[in-house]
């Protein structure tokens, strides 16, 4: 929506309004009577929607003093348009922080029940963990294992 066509068509229409205005007092008592007062409200509805545009050209000036800038290159429309896109980054910028913060708990999180799980484990006398089911094996004669899986069934390989 550019504000400068939306003045224009509100100084146009103001104009007409006071035509139609000088035209329905010169006419006969019924038309004044019928459209002197809906013509005089729009008039001032209209009167006060250019004060309105004043105001709103005193604030723009008002800001380009404000950033330093040019008050006749500045852009509303282009100051909303940064400043959307400032709004939108920043929320996405939250977001992400908010992320990361739970990402964050969640990883010490799981590091204190790592280190829980860990102290839970039984020490042996050095200090170091015990394996579960790590029971060590005797130590075999590789030809009677050989013998214990063929009296299994187990098949051995001709090479």
């Amino acid at each position: 929506i550019n504000l400068d066509i939306i003045h224009t068509e509100s100084s146009t229409n103001l104009k007409k309004l006071l035509e139609l205005q000088r035209k329905v007092l010169s006419s006969n008592n019924d038309v004044k009577q019928q459209y002197e007062k809906p013509i005089q409200d729009s008039i001032d509805a209209s009167r006060k929607l250019e004060e309105e545009f004043e105001t709103i050209e005193r604030k723009r000036e008002e800001l380009a003093n404000y950033l330093c800038e040019d008050p006749s290159k500045l852009s509303l429309e282009d100051i909303f348009s940064t400043m959307k896109t400032f709004r939108d980054l920043f929320i996405r910028a939250l977001k992400e922080n908010k992320d990361r913060k739970e990402q964050a708990a969640k990883a010490e999180k799981r590091k204190k029940q790592l280190e829980e799980e860990e102290g839970k484990r039984q020490k042996g006398e050095n200090g170091k963990v015990i394996k579960k089911g790590g029971v060590k094996q005797e130590e075999v004669c590789v030809i009677d294992a050989l013998l214990a899986d063929i009296r299994k069934g187990f098949t051995l390989r001709k090479t």
